[in-house]
């Protein structure tokens, strides 16, 4: 698996579920320490869900300079860098889909969401044994193929994984 996010890694910034101290979220694979970190591929979910590459607590959206009573934007932020979310689960696909819903569909589209929204990839990881708190069910999400997931990942055990 390493091998494998080394080499999306190459072409954009792999996000992927991680034990990092006493945390666990999704965490850059740049910053990938095999000394201290552990991969949670087989873990049901972290605690920082993957939602926040798309949508983070802070951004920098433009910089601006004041002349008097005057302001005058001197730059737009926007992220266009590629991003893969690697590894998430069904319940959060459909989390980023409601976020899409909001951000992009609703007679305004939020150019800051869009702009990382349309250079995120999101490689589903394949749920088949949801907790007893999971939502899939009530929020009608098949844990096994996420709708909105661009690619899904199935573990086939010794086999290895399936890409669909």
């Amino acid at each position: 698996m390493e091998s494998v996010l080394d080499r999306l890694g190459k072409e954009a910034d792999v996000f992927v579920p991680m034990q990092r101290g006493p945390q666990t979220g999704f965490f850059s694979w740049k910053t990938y320490n095999e000394d201290i970190d552990d991969l949670l591929f087989d873990v049901l979910n972290v605690y920082l869900p993957p939602k926040n590459i798309v949508l983070p607590q802070t951004e920098k959206m433009y910089a601006f300079k004041q002349e008097g009573n005057k302001v005058n934007i001197d730059q737009v932020f926007t992220d266009a860098e590629p991003k893969i979310i690697f590894g998430a689960r069904a319940c959060d696909v459909q989390a980023i889909n409601c976020l899409d819903q909001v951000f992009l569909t609703r007679g305004y589209v939020d150019a800051y969401y869009k702009s990382r929204r349309d250079n995120t990839t999101i490689i589903a990881n394949a749920c088949y044994t949801p907790g007893p708190s999971c939502f899939c069910a009530s929020m009608g999400v098949n844990p096994t193929d996420p709708e909105h997931a661009d690619i899904i990942i199935s573990d086939l055990g010794q086999e290895g994984y399936a890409w669909e």
